[in-house]
């Protein structure tokens, strides 16, 4: 997905590559019989990952009751470890979860927020990935050759904040996304202004703290890594509640009950009352169907599991140079 720096002199058509594809695909899908609306909802839904993903999801979702819903997706930009220093902070989740239980940090992926999320019609995705391979371009030759971060912990927080100077560098490519996104879309978009970091625990009870920061300085910050601007999006209805992984193919047996298999998402919504101890009201990530589902038959898993990933590019590279102010 990303260029190399030999390939810069050819950046301007790499660029325009990205709406010419979504226009072929939604030609092509269109082409089969399937309305534009729709067509354009799967490719949004499939990152426009290719004609096959997009009518799989077509088929996947004839019996969703909001397929002709005319509902934005929500999008974000993200900074995102990868390599040893990643597999630290795994290994941190993992071992909090089992020693100290499930916090806010559990529901997403290792990241830092460049933006805040914004929503995006089906039909100006490609535009809005456009506008954000313009910022990639014009910045990634630009990126600090090390990056430093300061550990910080409060009694219902503890993350790592990047130093300054390459949180300045970050918050320029994500204004610089915003504004063309603002010009090739009319998508408005928040960079984030205020002080960057990554989450390790929050919303965890005062009691903890004392644990968790013990797990923290197990973490070797000085452990290589890559970091990579991604954006992702996702469906609305991910974002207002649980997200759980479902683990067993289940039928459903009566017209109430939604039907899963075990390489599913069920979305439950926070505001849900119809759930009991055993089984949730919950609707399917893989057909947008709903109902009620087994309790037994899921587990908890990140939110950020069900989005789509649109972009990503490598701009750091660091090895043994992460390291702690």
């Amino acid at each position: 997905m990303t260029e190399s720096t030999t390939d810069k002199k050819h950046a301007p058509l790499l660029r325009s590559s990205t709406i010419k594809s979504s226009t072929n695909n939604l030609e092509l899908l269109m082409s089969m019989g399937f309305p534009k609306h729709r067509v354009e909802k799967s490719l949004a839904s499939t990152g426009n990952q290719g004609v096959q993903q997009a009518s799989d999801w077509l088929l996947n979702h004839l019996e969703d009751s909001t397929l002709d819903e005319h509902t934005a997706r929500e999008f974000i930009m993200y900074a995102c470890p990868v390599g040893p220093f990643a597999e630290e902070l795994e290994t941190f989740w993992d071992k909090s979860l089992i020693e100290v239980g499930r916090n806010g940090a559990h529901s997403l992926l290792p990241h830092v927020t460049l933006c805040s999320f914004f929503t995006c019609d089906d039909s100006l995705v490609a535009q809005v990935t456009h506008a954000f391979q313009l910022a990639i371009d014009r910045w990634k030759n630009e990126a600090p050759d090390q990056i430093a971060v300061e550990y910080f912990a409060a009694a219902n927080f503890i993350g790592l904040f990047i130093e300054e100077e390459n949180a300045e560098y970050m918050r320029r490519v994500a204004q610089d996304f915003s504004v063309e996104a603002l010009n090739i879309a009319g998508i408005k978009l928040e960079p984030h202004k205020k002080q960057l970091h990554l989450t390790l625990a929050y919303q965890f009870h005062q009691s903890h703290l004392e644990k968790l920061e013990q797990l923290t300085k197990e973490i070797n910050v000085n452990k290589s890594a890559r970091w990579e601007l991604r954006l992702y999006s996702r469906d609305v209805r991910a974002g207002k509640g649980d997200v759980y992984r479902v683990l067993y193919t289940r039928a459903a047996k009566t017209e109430e009950e939604l039907e899963a298999t075990n390489d599913d998402f069920v979305y439950r919504d926070q505001n849900d009352e119809t759930s009991t101890p055993d089984w949730i009201y919950g609707v399917s990530h893989k057909t947008g169907c709903s109902g009620i589902f087994p309790l037994d038959y899921l587990e908890s898993c990140p939110e950020s599991d069900v989005w789509t990933l649109h972009r990503f590019a490598e701009f750091f590279i660091f090895f043994g140079d992460v390291k702690l102010i």
